[in-house]
């Protein structure tokens, strides 16, 4: 879990990290402490060995990642698990994670998120997504919930989907 000296402790680890699984919530005194951090400063180092990430409560938005060269890629990770994190554009997500197979994005998170250009509703997100030409080839496995699927407009091949409906999806599935 996050906690004050999180990023030391991440840095003193010699040996390589394969899998992690990272809790970014924190509980502050009276109340929630909504900063979310992100994952691929925090896990840069160990970009060339990690191949599983797991994240709760993070943030991989273009606000927070540094589209520079300097933006890690992690080239071995096949699965990312993300739950109630932000992510905004799908291009962030390829391009730190070229490689992926398995994608698990449920209950995205957008509350407390202020970034330049205002509000970023559902539409705002799907639009942005589906215009741009950055995608993975294919995928093998797909687990989301509807919205947060469907915001992220995904246009390669998927070989499996499952798709959760959450409490207050307003996303109309019909079948063809």
């Amino acid at each position: 879990s996050f906690g004050l000296r999180m990023y030391d402790v991440i840095r003193e680890i010699k040996s390589p990290i394969v899998d992690v699984h990272y809790d970014g919530f924190l509980k502050a005194y009276k109340g929630l402490y909504h900063t979310m951090v992100q994952p691929l400063e925090v896990f840069s180092a160990y970009h060339a060995t990690l191949e599983r990430i797991s994240v709760r409560w993070v943030d991989i938005t273009q606000h927070f990642v540094n589209p520079d060269a300097s933006t890690p890629v992690f080239p071995r990770v096949h699965t990312l698990v993300m739950r109630a994190c932000r992510v905004l554009e799908r291009s962030m997500l390829v391009q730190a994670f070229p490689n992926l197979r398995v994608l698990e994005l449920t209950r995205m998170n957008r509350d407390f998120l202020t970034i330049p250009g205002g509000a970023w509703d559902d539409e705002r997100i799907y639009g942005k997504n589906r215009n741009d030409p950055l995608v993975w080839t294919s995928l093998d496995h797909v687990h989301g919930d509807v919205n947060t699927v469907w915001m992220l407009a995904l246009r390669c091949p998927v070989g499996r989907l499952d798709l959760v409906f959450n409490k207050g999806d307003n996303l109309i599935v019909k079948q063809h």
